[in-house]
């Protein structure tokens, strides 16, 4: 897909260190604050390296990079993949994440060919919508999305297994694992029935008395 003299294409193998390289700006660009970034900034290369070759093998994601149409150098990247667009809807979407332009190369229309190429990907997977996220505090990027059509949809927190755990006073096991508390169930107690003629003896005998 070429737009003006920008071009967006999918990742090759050998673009390792061109992937490596967003990575980066996208955690200077949010500074740690985006939860769906947060545990990425900690990965070592390698097991960057080997999700980089991951989601190159997987059918339902892309990597795809947004390129001088002249010279082929990256000037920008986004990471496409097959979702839903809830567990109960099951409608099929794009979700579009991870984008990144260069600093350097803003301005060029490379953030607007990589939001294109993901639409032409979504109908080639025959997907009506395509779904973004951007971080609660990207008040410009919130606009820049909304002048392109995106409307909001919902609002998404996260939370550490932790922080839940200590929140709900979940008890923590000694290997750092969570145990459920045991609901106790009624015990149920078992009974013959009287025979008859004891039934009698006992009636005859209440009587007696």
């Amino acid at each position: 897909m070429t737009r003006g003299n920008v071009r967006v294409r999918g990742a090759r193998v050998d673009e390792v260190d061109v992937f490596l390289s967003f990575v980066a700006e996208l955690q200077h660009a949010s500074g740690g604050r985006s939860g769906s970034l947060r545990n990425v900034f900690g990965v070592a290369d390698t097991a960057l390296k080997a999700r980089f070759l991951d989601l190159l093998a997987d059918p339902d994601r892309r990597v795809i990079f947004a390129v001088d149409d002249a010279t082929d150098a990256p000037l920008g990247m986004a990471v496409l993949s097959r979702d839903e667009i809830s567990a109960l809807a099951g409608t099929p979407v794009i979700n579009l994440s991870h984008m990144v332009v260069a600093p350097e190369q803003a301005h060029r229309g490379a953030a607007r060919a990589l939001i294109g190429a993901s639409a032409e990907h979504a109908e080639e997977m025959g997907c009506e919508h395509v779904i973004v996220g951007i971080s609660s505090g990207g008040r410009e990027t919130h606009r820049f999305f909304a002048r392109l059509g995106f409307a909001p949809l919902t609002s998404r927190r996260i939370a550490s297994i932790g922080a839940l755990r200590r929140t709900l006073g979940v008890p923590e096991h000694a290997d750092g694992g969570y145990r459920r508390r045991r609901v106790l169930r009624p015990e149920r107690v078992l009974t013959r029935p009287i025979p008859m003629s004891q039934r009698r003896a006992r009636n005859s005998g209440t009587g007696a008395a």
